[in-house]
């Protein structure tokens, strides 16, 4: 699976889930896209968008896209908090479908 780390998520990230090619926003060159351009600029590039932004589900359709949209919801999103929830982002990644949003704490 094409992963998409979020542009508020910290990069390290990256190296906690294995199994798929996961890039970070700013590695893509996505990092300045707003939300809506963010999401129609992966479309066909990605499988999934790893996200924090609580917002984007309320103010954009996900409904109906060709990937998944996992949101983290933490405290603080800092890596040590963001690492003890890899295994939930892993699982959310393998079972979400395209067009869904899966939420994880």
């Amino acid at each position: 699976m094409r992963v998409l780390l979020d542009a508020c998520m910290p990069q390290d990230l990256r190296h906690e889930i294995s199994g798929h090619e996961v890039q970070t926003a700013h590695f893509a060159g996505l990092a300045d896209l707003d939300d809506g351009d963010l999401l129609d600029a992966i479309a066909g590039r990605f499988d999934a968008l790893v996200t924090a932004d609580k917002n984007m589900p309320r103010q954009h359709v996900i409904a109906g896209r060709p990937f998944c949209v996992v949101l983290v919801r933490t405290h603080h999103n800092l890596l040590d908090e963001l690492k003890l929830l890899a295994p939930r982002i892993q699982q959310a990644l393998m079972s979400a479908q395209a067009g869904e949003v899966v939420e994880i704490r």
